[in-house]
């Protein structure tokens, strides 16, 4: 699992018009923006939009990064655009609705306790762990996936996730079993520190509504192609 972003990926990125470039900078970083975001305090929408915004920012500067070790890493800058995204977002909120001192915060205004570089390392450890998750899942049975899930996710018993699965008891087991020895293998270091099933369990709780990843692509695309035609 490397977390890093190509250099190569990088330099195609400064070509506005290599979709496929922007297409996979999208497919690598909104999820870990929009969990980010999530944890931050945002609504699905809210997260939306903010990821929206992060990435037409990187398109207006994609001149502006340029792979350089010594500069640290391109996902240390994304962090910083999208925090200025949610800066602006609550400041505009705030204006909009001028709430008096004593209002209670909404959803958008809850602030995380965690610092916020290790939420935003941790929305992009969920990130990479979905993404191993989603290779297994191509891997093995439906049922055996969903045998994994109803153990991992749920916590259901191996009984219940049997009637589930109209699987065995000992089927479910297998299943489980089967699915995380695949886990260890792909994750390598994560599996090595013991923490691995429970780090699994927040990614499986972390993937986005279904209804954000069908609509997420189309609306950065959309913005993308303003951003062309203003360019």
């Amino acid at each position: 699992m490397d977390p890093q972003t190509q250099p190569g990926l990088l330099e195609r990125l400064a070509d506005a018009g290599d979709a496929l470039a922007w297409r996979e900078f999208f497919d690598r970083y909104w999820r870990g923006m929009f969990l980010f975001a999530r944890g931050q305090g945002c609504s699905d929408n809210t997260a939306e939009e903010v990821v929206q915004q992060a990435v037409c920012s990187v398109f207006e500067q994609r001149q502006v990064f340029r792979y350089d070790p010594s500069r640290g890493r391109f996902r240390n800058w994304l962090f910083t655009i999208v925090r200025q995204k949610l800066a602006l977002h609550r400041r505009s909120e705030a204006r909009q609705h001028k709430d008096p001192p004593d209002a209670p915060p909404g959803d958008d205004a809850r602030q995380a306790d965690e610092d916020p570089q290790q939420a935003w390392d941790r929305a992009f450890e969920c990130t990479l762990l979905q993404a191993v998750l989603d290779v297994v899942r191509q891997e093995v049975r439906p049922e055996t996936y969903q045998a994994f899930e109803l153990i991992c996710l749920h916590g259901m018993d191996a009984a219940r996730a049997a009637e589930m699965t109209s699987l065995s008891r000992n089927a479910v087991y297998q299943a489980h079993k089967r699915v995380m020895a695949r886990l260890r293998e792909l994750t390598g270091s994560y599996a090595a520190d013991g923490t691995l099933d429970e780090r699994v369990r927040r990614a499986l709780e972390a993937y986005p509504p279904p209804s954000v990843c069908r609509t997420m692509a189309t609306r950065v695309e959309a913005s993308l192609s303003r951003s062309r035609g203003m360019s």
